[in-house]
């Protein structure tokens, strides 16, 4: 068993090692291959090996969840334990529903089943209240972007897929090589399986030279004002930081056709809706941009509702103090103004981050934890959503997707904006929770994907950094780094053509999806005939 063990850490250490920014993702190519001969040890030398199994899936898991999301520590040490804790649990389960179907299956089958339950594993993380895809493997290519161009036909699925079958080659060419000892045979299996890296990585860097983006330039302002989150922003008033990002845009207003991006919650203090479109702050806005008919301005805002009602008014309401007939709904939202809206446009941030913007299943689990959350420092409260993505339309009539910090490491979520319109992405962040860690250096990186899924152009304003261009390759333009306080001016090109994914969506999942139910219904029918 210790030999097992020595080959789960051996998994754990490479994909933490693969993992961006500062790791190499050739080595995701082999990070699954020791855990693979571990279980397939455990299978062949024990009768009873769940437990066995268990123990070196969690291994492999633990050790690369905590290296590569370490730094949610700083933003909540309990939130970072259980996010460890429980994404390494969720992985482990894969590979135990795995080591059960390949004691059942011949060994292609079972590696349709493998493929099919981490895929389906991967979409449900991206789907459900507990949701955490940060370490969805096709998303460990993301500062190696050149590598994979191919993703505006795939999402970072075919990412994924792409590392499970290699790693499956690999582990099958030396599961075979234990049996028939045969060097050449093993080569063989080997160089079949270094090419499919290398048709992968070669394809991508062809699609990379030869895409050429369209011609439709508008200038673009990212403001980022450097506000600590825990010792400034979220104490100020709205007026100080509102006030500091208006002096900020007039620095470079002027006439030409701009779009202005501040970052996410600028207005931190939350605003009845009902009174924003009379408030001083939007007068203030619309009066900077007098005289300045083309430039358009997005920034984040925080909005409440309050409702008198018997019953919660949605899935999401909140029971105002002691009050037993009094609501409200609260929001993560950003709002944009241009001259073909009387009022303003506005939109609610709708992938919510767990314990901090949600309550996961807090029908269900709200009786049970509510009062030990708050104990351990997270919030029974949760945040409203936008069930639809909404886009804002420009003096020129171009469409603004506006996505909101968490929302922009979600693939199919992210497409319904180009479903809306979108010519263009505007992120709004505030990474400063993570102080200056790997944290919002990864959240950028994973920006790139996006760009190059659905071949837009990304605007990127981050309160304490980094603040960017992205153009639709997937490249980083200018930039302010992290911990500056700084405007960046640049360009970026409008598109309205739609790429096979935002068309189709995680079709990859949906295929596997469909292969895990038909062999899972083969293998407990024969287990039944068996008996």
């Amino acid at each position: 068993m210790i030999k097992n063990i020595l080959l789960a850490i051996t998994s754990g250490l490479l994909l933490a090692l693969a993992w961006p920014t500062s790791g190499n993702p050739i080595l995701l190519f082999v990070g699954f291959v020791p855990l693979l001969l571990a279980i397939d040890n455990i299978n062949q030398t024990y009768k009873k090996s769940f437990w066995k199994v268990a123990i070196v899936s969690y291994i492999s898991f633990i050790i690369w969840n905590v290296s590569s999301t370490w730094w949610i520590w700083f933003s909540t040490p309990i939130g970072s334990i259980i996010a460890n804790v429980l994404n390494s649990i969720f992985m482990t389960t894969v590979m135990l529903l795995y080591s059960y179907f390949s004691k059942r299956n011949k060994p292609f089958i079972s590696y349709i089943i493998l493929i099919g339950l981490w895929i389906c594993f991967e979409k449900g993380h991206m789907t459900w209240e507990i949701s955490w895809p940060w370490l969805s493997l096709g998303n460990g290519f993301s500062q190696y972007h050149q590598w994979i161009q191919w993703y505006e036909y795939t999402g970072i699925l075919g990412g994924t897929l792409w590392v499970l079958i290699v790693n499956i080659l690999f582990f099958s060419a030396i599961k075979q090589f234990y049996i028939d000892k045969d060097k050449k045979a093993l080569i063989k299996r080997f160089i079949f399986s270094t090419c499919i890296v290398v048709i992968g990585i070669f394809g991508s860097l062809y699609i990379y030279n030869s895409y050429t983006e369209i011609e439709d330039k508008v200038r673009v302002v990212a403001l980022q004002p450097n506000v600590d989150p825990y010792t400034e922003k979220f104490k100020e008033t709205n007026k100080t930081s509102l006030g500091r990002i208006i002096e900020m845009t007039k620095e470079v207003l002027d006439s030409s056709y701009t779009i202005i991006a501040g970052p996410e919650t600028s207005l931190p203090r939350a605003i009845q809706m009902s009174d924003f479109g009379k408030s001083r702050y939007l007068y203030d806005v619309k009066n900077m941009l007098k005289g300045y008919d083309d430039s358009n301005f997005l920034t984040g805002i925080t909005f409440v509702n309050f409702k008198d009602s018997i019953k919660p008014p949605n899935k999401w309401s909140n029971r105002y103090r002691d009050y037993k007939n009094k609501w409200y709904d609260i929001y993560n939202s950003s709002f944009f103004v241009s001259k073909n809206t009387d009022n303003y446009q506005y939109y609610h941030k709708s992938k919510l981050v767990v314990g901090v913007e949600i309550f996961p299943y807090r029908n269900f689990l709200g009786p049970l934890l509510g009062g030990t959350l708050i104990n351990l420092g997270g919030s029974s409260m949760t945040h409203g959503i936008q069930e639809e993505r909404g886009v804002f339309t420009t003096s020129r009539g171009h469409k603004i997707a506006p996505i909101i910090c968490y929302e922009s490491i979600y693939g199919e979520f992210v497409n319904g904006y180009i479903n809306k319109g979108a010519n263009m992405f505007v992120i709004i962040t505030n990474d400063g929770w993570w102080s200056d860690s790997k944290g919002h250096k990864q959240h950028l990186s994973l920006a790139k994907l996006r760009a190059i899924e659905n071949r837009r152009s990304i605007l990127r304003s981050a309160n304490t950094g980094i603040s960017t261009i992205i153009n639709q390759k997937g490249d980083i333009g200018e930039t302010i780094e992290y911990g500056n306080k700084g405007i960046l001016v640049s360009e970026a090109n409008m598109n309205s053509e739609v790429t096979y994914y935002s068309k189709h969506g995680d079709y990859i999942y949906r295929i596997f999806a469909f292969l895990l139910v038909l062999f899972s219904i083969s293998t407990f029918t024969k287990k039944k005939q068996n008996l």
